[in-house]
């Protein structure tokens, strides 16, 4: 019977540590799962990519996503506080799971907000290596960054996410990472334009990313102008003449006039200041208003004296200039 005994002892423990040895397989097997997903998977790669965009780190994330910049491309925003700074609007993002496409290959969705608009940008990744027998190395299918073209009427820089920028005639394209969000602001003292802004979500956005900057006349430019036009008209309204020089009004003929009458010249209605963008420059569109002139006539034949008063609408031209915060206004009246 110590026989039979043994031997059962003997099944039950080889049982037990059979049932041990595929546990430990079964958590080996899960483990290797586990770390395959988590650490060397697609998923983590993606992860890392938006990371690194947070962190304004642009070189990680150049080195990741294995991108190239776009030839003539302005980099300004692929580091630091412009790239932050795209990364600002971007919320609730959620990592989908990785979609094979074949062996080698698979696409991860990511979705997001940007401003409450919900987007989803979709990246792809290949196999590329084995690590230790067990694990999948990832990386981003090399591709080539997307660009955001800014541009602004008549100036010759703006700023791009925060970052002050030239723009070259005008008008510059910047290599940008995805997802994001790009905003662009122009204002000096004379000129100014509401922010615009595009949400950048695939590589292939670059024909609709348009930073288009409607630059207007600040309230100080037209102040400033419409004081150098008042200054001009009130200094020909001082000649005591009926044709003053160099000015838009006049009175014509030329009536008998008393022997103390002077003649007093008194705008009673000023140009209303417009300007607009014009083939590369800024002008004045045309100029109107009102003068009255008076003064004393003579009836050279009684002799009689009565009043003269006469009111003229006046029109002309004037050439603007802006430059390097200076304003120059000159009235064209020939």
């Amino acid at each position: 019977m110590s026989g039979v005994h043994s031997t059962s002892a003997a099944l039950r423990t080889a049982a037990i540590w059979l049932l041990v040895l595929t546990l430990v397989i079964v958590a080996a097997i899960l483990t290797i799962f586990l770390v395959n997903t988590n650490v060397y998977g697609p998923k983590q790669q993606v992860a890392q990519y938006l990371q690194a965009l947070r962190d304004g780190e642009g070189g990680k994330a150049l080195g990741l996503l294995q991108a190239s910049i776009p030839e003539g491309a302005n980099p300004a925003m692929l580091d630091g506080p412009g790239l932050k700074a795209a990364m600002d609007d971007v919320d609730n993002v959620n990592i989908g799971d990785a979609k094979s496409s074949d062996e080698q290959h698979v696409t991860v969705p990511v979705e997001y907000t940007v401003d409450g608009n919900t987007l989803t940008t979709s990246f792809k990744l290949e196999k590329v290596d084995t690590v230790w027998l067990f694990f999948d190395e990832w990386a981003f299918v090399p591709s080539t960054l997307p660009t955001v073209t800014a541009s602004v009427v008549n100036g010759n820089h703006a700023t791009v996410n925060g970052e002050k920028v030239g723009l070259p005639k005008g008008e510059a394209s910047f290599a940008v990472f995805y997802p994001g969000e790009y905003s662009a602001s122009y204002k000096t003292e004379y000129f100014k334009a509401k922010p615009v802004e595009v949400a950048v979500s695939t590589r292939q956005d670059s024909s609709s990313s348009q930073l288009k900057l409607a630059a207007e006349p600040t309230k100080q430019l037209i102040n400033d102008v419409s004081t150098k036009l008042r200054q001009y008209l009130n200094k020909c309204a001082t000649q005591d003449v009926f044709y003053p020089s160099g000015c838009p009004f006049s009175h014509p003929g030329t009536p008998f006039l008393a022997p103390d009458a002077k003649i007093n010249w008194k705008i009673t209605d000023y140009p209303t200041i417009q300007i607009e963008a014009y083939k590369n420059k800024w002008v004045l569109k045309p100029l109107k208003g009102t003068a009255v002139v008076r003064s004393k006539k003579i009836d050279t034949f009684s002799g009689d004296v009565s009043p003269l008063r006469a009111e003229h609408d006046y029109r002309f031209t004037a050439r603007l200039n802006v430059n390097n915060g200076n304003v120059s206004v000159t009235p064209i009246t020939g």
